[in-house]
């Protein structure tokens, strides 16, 4: 999928620069982006930076809006990953599911535990499973499968499968 910065209206253009007139930086969403000097995330017009690269400070500033977009469209993870292969044999797509644990065997995911409509379902894996639940609901999927800090999985009482 394409990240584009799309065009949205003439007023964008005059917002970043009332923006600019106000002190506040213009700045590129991703670090060492164009609008970057390289060690910071964000530079003012005039050059001067506005922070060293720390861990956990959250930068201010105006940035031009970027969408996923694929020929001038705006695209989303359904249609530009998901709708042109689900005409596969192997791809069974479930609704109204909800992932609860990665089964693991020997070090080896081959499957998941999923609920459906309050029943409990497992799906299992002839190769290997992908873990694509997003920033949030990954990690957690992790630790509920018992991969994760050993300390945290050993105070919720979640068996230990790996850790760190």
């Amino acid at each position: 999928m394409n990240i584009e910065k799309a065009y949205l209206m003439p007023v964008s253009k005059y917002l970043l620069e009332a923006a600019e007139e106000l002190g506040y930086p213009i700045r590129d969403p991703n670090p060492y982006g164009p609008n970057t000097d390289g060690n910071s995330f964000c530079s003012y017009p005039n050059g001067k930076q506005c922070f060293q690269f720390m861990p956990f400070i959250i930068f201010s500033g105006f940035s031009p809006m970027e969408f996923y977009m694929k020929f001038g469209r705006r695209a989303d993870a359904y249609h530009g990953s998901l709708l042109p292969v689900l005409h596969r044999r192997n791809l069974v797509v479930r609704k109204f599911s909800y992932a609860k644990k990665i089964l693991i065997r020997d070090s080896t995911a081959y499957g998941v535990q999923y609920d459906r409509h309050g029943h409990t379902f497992y799906a299992l894996a002839k190769k290997e499973v992908i873990l694509s639940a997003g920033t949030l609901m990954s990690p957690k999927l992790l630790m509920l499968s018992g991969i994760g800090p050993k300390a945290h999985l050993k105070d919720v009482g979640v068996s230990l499968k790996a850790y760190n």
